[in-house]
């Protein structure tokens, strides 16, 4: 295998083999609208509002504390009273992006499988190349994930399959019933992650709630991804959890650091989880927003698909017509480095940044 080209890195460095290989995840686009544009940034799937009350309140009087390390017994205790576990069954991390590290670095070795729909969110395929698995993507079916064909992948060598419920980025979700009958035909060597990250914006009666369904009720080899990021408005603090059966969060917290959650992050998670009523109201009024959009496009013959905080788009060629949103100042993700060229995503954003973008993307979008 030819050593890796790290530009900068000296002659005869012992840097991993394959390193020069990895790919490097690419955010969502904060810029490049022209100058005096009025900018909205619907690119990164990130909440329509900021913390919480609660939790803003809980970050002023955590600061004059940071010279002490942070405490994650106190958050994981909070974790797992809010969803009736045991604090053995949760695990906090600096986002869910670090969850799905950790399970790679505890799962995943060279020669190993990891199952998964494509497109979907590509920690899952980054991770996997990491550690030098084999990351099998599994096209989806009418932007859906296809369980029969994910099970058909599953090998002797497969060690966890992902389920992206709903999918980042077609937005797309598995009923209740057809999980259960996926995690029920798994075979006794493979784990389940179920990633969550948007559950809290879905409202449809069949979504199934994973940490209730599975974790809750003791399965063995399923494990539930979950972030503040989204809902909660805490994507600038990074703070993510799993919720998994003890063993799995044992193989998990093996293969982290210490200290990994900052205090600021546990303080406003803590919080967060209080404010019931606070989170309830993001999730209705952002299902209203996204269901406004969604007849603006269809009425001009734009289909969409989407039950969590952002729409998708089929388009003709999804990084020009990001580039023709972003000459008017709206900032949309092309789906390309997700395996979709032809797609884009639209986060939506608050009434504010609806009622400025709503115009812009009918007309571009209908073109």
């Amino acid at each position: 295998m030819s050593e890796p080209v790290i530009p900068g890195a000296p002659a005869g460095v012992r840097l991993r083999p394959h390193l020069g290989d990895l790919a490097v995840y690419a955010p969502g686009a904060s810029s490049g609208v022209p100058e005096g544009v009025p900018i909205v940034k619907l690119s990164s799937n990130e909440g329509a509002e900021g913390p919480t009350p609660a939790a803003l309140a809980a970050l002023a009087a955590e600061a004059p504390e940071l010279n002490r390390y942070p405490d994650s017994g106190a958050l994981h205790a909070a974790l797992a009273a809010a969803h009736g576990l045991t604090a053995d069954m949760v695990a906090a991390s600096p986002g869910a992006d670090m969850s799905i590290a950790y399970l790679a670095s505890a799962f995943l070795g060279p020669g190993d499988d990891v199952v998964f729909a494509w497109p979907a969110f590509v920690s899952y395929a980054l991770t996997a190349q990491k550690q030098q698995a084999n990351a099998i993507m599994v096209p989806l079916k009418d932007d859906t994930h296809d369980l029969d064909a994910m099970l058909a992948a599953i090998t002797p060598e497969t060690s966890m399959v992902y389920v992206c419920n709903p999918n980042n980025p077609t937005g797309t979700y598995v009923t209740r019933d057809q999980l259960r009958a996926f995690v029920d035909a798994l075979p006794e060597h493979v784990v389940c992650v179920v990633d969550e990250a948007y559950a809290g914006y879905v409202l449809e009666d069949d979504f199934p709630n994973a940490i209730e369904e599975y974790v809750k009720a003791g399965h063995p080899r399923v494990a539930v991804l979950r972030s503040f990021s989204k809902i909660y408005g805490l994507a600038g603090l990074r703070i993510g959890w799993l919720a998994a059966p003890a063993w799995i969060i044992d193989a998990s917290i093996r293969v982290r650091g210490p200290f990994d959650v900052s205090s600021m992050a546990t303080a406003a998670a803590i919080a967060s989880l209080g404010d019931h009523a606070e989170i309830e109201r993001r999730g209705q009024e952002n299902a209203v927003r996204r269901e406004s959009l969604r007849a603006k496009l269809a009425a001009v013959g734009v289909a969409t698909t989407g039950v969590a905080n952002f729409l998708t788009v089929t388009v003709e060629d999804g990084q020009a017509t990001t580039a023709a949103l972003m000459q008017r100042g709206v900032i949309v993700r092309p789906l390309n480095g997700f395996g979709s060229p032809n797609q884009v995503r639209i986060t939506i954003g608050s009434d504010a940044d609806m009622a400025q973008t709503e115009p812009i993307l009918v007309d571009v979008l209908s073109r």
